[in-house]
């Protein structure tokens, strides 16, 4: 466990490499022809760490052989996240968010 509080940066890449070896293991137990449908925003997906952050793609990538197929919603929800308030579209990540890190 991470030492630093929920809020902490530590706790948001602790958080992010749990998710990502969860569902690697979930996709472990399913047989080969079967796909696993992940719904993610705020660039949860995204292949690409940064100093700061490492996004559960990034983390999941490193973990499974077959390459994810990944549609980033972070265009279409910028939007939301502005009209309720968060800079940026999502406390700077969404605006941040490079369309390279995934794959249309």
């Amino acid at each position: 466990m991470v030492d630093q509080g929920p809020g902490s940066q530590a706790f948001t890449n602790w958080r992010e490499a749990e998710q990502a070896r969860k569902l690697a293991a979930v996709l472990a137990g399913l047989p080969a022809s079967d796909r696993l449908l992940v719904w993610c925003g705020n660039s949860h997906a995204g292949k690409a760490a940064s100093p700061d952050w490492t996004p559960m793609g990034h983390h999941f990538a490193a973990l499974v052989a077959e390459e994810a197929f990944i549609i980033d919603q972070a265009v279409t929800v910028a939007g939301l996240y502005l009209a309720a308030g968060y800079p940026s579209g999502g406390g700077g990540r969404l605006g941040r968010n490079d369309p390279r890190q995934s794959r249309p």
